[in-house]
């Protein structure tokens, strides 16, 4: 029942991405020629006689009509993303064992750190809001859902503790701070749900982002809800009803936000802010042969919602760049490996040639639970606006910073053919900085 009704989730949000209008025209082309003949006469004697004009008129007019038909396409929803994740603080009551899932709800999740302030994490996949046209049509009104949503306020053995929510229905009315790219909106939220978990949740948050689907957000919320099983499967018939208060901080990936104004631009003149955005990139590395000479296995590497943003010093001057992934893995053998969440990115990025080939020197860090450092270039090639090449190279290092992960340190120079699916890359003259 579960995967039915995220794969229906997920086809109604797919679904509601794009709004077609037509316009039908009649099109009426209308020629007139006119030609002007005048012959001299035969004789040009006068003999007091008038004779008639040699001068000829010949108009001729042609009519053409045509039917043309023209599609514009405008986005059709006003938030619509992937991800959504929030360490939370104040959701372990006493006499429970804190999550502590670190800061963004992800960094301390694969380890068993028992140090920090928070103790839950919110986690929300497939997420999307439509305009809800209350009051006279007022604006930033939503109604909208997840294609799964949730909350586990600490840690818990048997799984009843946790609020699961498959579809739930949530209005939301924001308060734009600032009307221009990265926004700033506080925004009231109500949300219900029915399944698997019973539950409803009143808060708000204060957000800041929708750049490159890059968002920060504050969270501030009661809830307070039943789970009638042992897990999301529903496998024991016993129910826990439990609340709790919470703070929180998070973070969203390819997640998008539009203004009720950006609704009425069409598709292809809305401006980017990002060199790249995607859903994942893969690559593969090279490995030398053993000591036979035999060949070995490529080590491979996955980074996960990748997003990497133009820094706009001046209006001459936007090729710096700054970005955030969701997650990173690099595994070259049985003895080095390192993966990290929310690496951060800084680098350069220059077109070589215009809407096909680009480079990009790069400087990235991975903070936990391996600090993973990459220095390295990557030469990029458009494919389509879903798919891309890239051949990296350069040097990368790594070692353990959590006490509870095996440490297997990288230390050597690579090269990489890396694979971006989902991955759109821009350029110049697409980005509103070059407008």
């Amino acid at each position: 029942m579960l995967g039915a009704a995220v794969l229906i989730g997920l086809l109604l949000l797919t679904g509601c991405i794009t709004r077609t209008e037509v316009e039908n025209y009649t099109i009426t082309m209308v020629d007139t020629t006119v030609r002007i003949l005048s012959k001299t006469p035969p004789d040009r004697k006068d003999w007091g006689i008038v004779a008639p004009s040699s001068r000829q008129i010949h108009i001729e007019r042609k009519v053409v009509q045509w039917d043309s038909v023209v599609e514009r396409y405008y986005p059709d929803f006003i938030r619509l993303g992937v991800f959504e994740s929030a360490g939370l603080v104040g959701t372990a009551p006493e006499g429970t064992e804190p999550l502590y899932p670190g800061l963004f709800g992800l960094f301390s999740l694969t380890d068993r750190d028992t140090s920090g302030v928070f103790s839950g994490g919110l986690y929300r996949f497939g997420i999307g809001e439509w305009r809800l046209r209350w009051f006279r049509d007022a604006p930033n009104w939503t109604i909208g859902t997840y294609a799964m949503e949730m909350l586990i306020p600490y840690r818990s053995s048997s799984g009843r503790e946790i609020l699961y929510g498959v579809l739930p229905l949530y209005l939301r009315k924001r308060f734009f701070l600032r009307e221009t790219i990265p926004y700033v909106a506080l925004t009231p939220t109500v949300g219900i749900s029915a399944i698997p978990s019973a539950y409803i949740h009143l808060g708000g948050t204060f957000d800041v982002g929708s750049i490159g689907g890059l968002n920060l957000r504050v969270y501030l919320g009661y809830w307070y809800g039943v789970t009638a099983g042992g897990d999301i499967a529903l496998t024991s018939q016993r129910s826990v009803t439990f609340s709790t208060f919470a703070a929180g901080i998070g973070i969203s990936f390819l997640d998008f936000l539009n203004r009720v104004e950006e609704t009425e631009i069409e598709w292809k003149d809305h401006p980017h802010s990002a060199w790249n955005v995607g859903v994942a990139h893969f690559g593969l590395f090279y490995r030398e042969p053993d000591t036979a000479g035999n060949p070995r296995l490529p080590g491979v590497s996955f980074t996960l919602f990748p997003s990497y943003l133009a820094l706009p010093i001046d209006k001459e001057h936007f090729r710096f760049l700054i970005g955030l992934s969701a997650f990173r893995a690099v595994i070259l053998d049985d003895t080095t490996s390192a993966y990290s969440f929310v690496p951060l990115r800084f680098g350069y990025w220059y077109t070589l040639i215009p809407d096909e080939l680009s480079v990009s020197p790069f400087l990235e860090y991975g903070f936990y639970p391996y600090g993973l450092l990459d220095l390295g270039v990557s030469l990029n090639l458009y494919v389509n606006p879903y798919v891309s090449l890239r051949l990296v190279g350069g040097y990368m290092q790594s070692s353990a910073v959590s006490e509870w992960v095996e440490d297997r340190s990288i230390r050597r120079w690579y090269g990489a053919i890396v694979v971006g699916l989902g991955d759109r890359i821009f350029f110049d003259h697409q980005l509103r900085y070059a407008k």
